[in-house]
């Protein structure tokens, strides 16, 4: 726990670390753990393009970071998220939201790109290897109504043992 202290002590420059720093470690603490909100845990289901693998947590540190710098140059206000337990204000929330949302188009785009580029390469390989993908989801869809898959094998599963019988036979 201290090592993640002293990381957000270091990258959120607060007092404890930057002499001048108008920033509290507790209160910053305070808003990092209602951010991690945003991204899920086993009670509370994640913002869809909020994902920790591909990057959540760095999109929301820096966009903290950038606006919090802002929230310091409002008139009677803490440059924070969140005061014990409560939230500071509601605009700054929504402001913030909006910004981490503007980066969600951005988000999904990637996935597709990755998501085709993956389909390619298995397209490739089934070629390779003298399988078609309709000739593959049509055996699927004929076992599944009777024995292996009805079973509890799943795709995946039929692909991994069709794969290999083509492979032994080959």
């Amino acid at each position: 726990m201290n090592v993640l202290r002293d990381y957000i002590a270091f990258e959120f420059e607060t007092s404890n670390v930057v002499a001048d720093s108008p920033f509290d470690l507790e209160r910053t603490i305070d808003d990092f753990v209602f951010m991690t909100f945003f991204v899920g845990n086993d009670f509370l289901p994640a913002m869809p393009a909020l994902d920790i693998a591909d990057e959540a947590f760095d999109l929301l540190w820096y966009t903290y970071r950038d606006h919090r710098q802002k929230w310091l140059e409002e008139k009677g206000t803490d440059p924070y998220l969140t005061s014990s337990g409560n939230i500071v204000s509601g605009k700054r929330l929504e402001a913030f939201l909006a910004e981490v949302g503007s980066f969600e188009g951005h988000y999904y785009d990637n996935k597709k790109e990755v998501e085709d580029e993956t389909n390619r390469r298995i397209r490739i390989a089934d070629e390779k290897w003298g399988r078609s993908r309709t000739s593959l989801s049509f055996l699927y869809h004929v076992l599944s109504r009777g024995s292996l898959l009805s079973r509890g094998a799943n795709k995946a599963t039929f692909r991994s043992h069709l794969c290999r019988s083509n492979n032994t036979s080959q």
